[in-house]
């Protein structure tokens, strides 16, 4: 069996999850149809980003990113897209950071992906 591939096992392993989604995220940021986008971000992550790339081809609504969500063919990706949003605002404010890409959307603009200043969250001792 080639060493590049992973069993089931292997990706279940939290650490080996964690560092192949990041990898993933990284490069899917960096891809001319997400630029950076938080929308298209987590639509590429659930659909793909072949999918997305349709799905931005044929929308109706480019320009404006509350009906570009709310117009997507999948309502599964829509759903999770929504999760996602909220989650990474709500720990951002836990973090004591301001939630920049949710005021962004509260004006009628996209949503960025903005590394600057972020720190990885405080380790805290588990119980049990």
């Amino acid at each position: 069996e080639p060493d590049d591939v992973l069993d089931e096992a292997v990706l279940a392993e939290p650490r080996t999850n964690l560092q192949l989604g990041q990898a993933y995220l990284r490069q899917l940021l960096e891809d001319d149809n997400i630029d950076g986008n938080l929308i298209y971000l987590a639509a590429a992550y659930n659909a793909g980003p072949g999918t997305l790339a349709r799905w931005q081809t044929a929308a109706r609504y480019a320009d404006d990113p509350l009906l570009f969500l709310e117009t997507l063919p999948s309502s599964r990706t829509r759903a999770y897209v929504m999760r996602v949003m909220a989650n990474y605002w709500a720990y951002q404010e836990a973090g004591g950071r301001i939630a920049e890409s949710a005021l962004a959307l509260a004006k009628g603009n996209w949503p960025r992906y903005n590394a600057e200043g972020w720190q990885p969250p405080a380790r805290h001792a588990h119980a049990g």
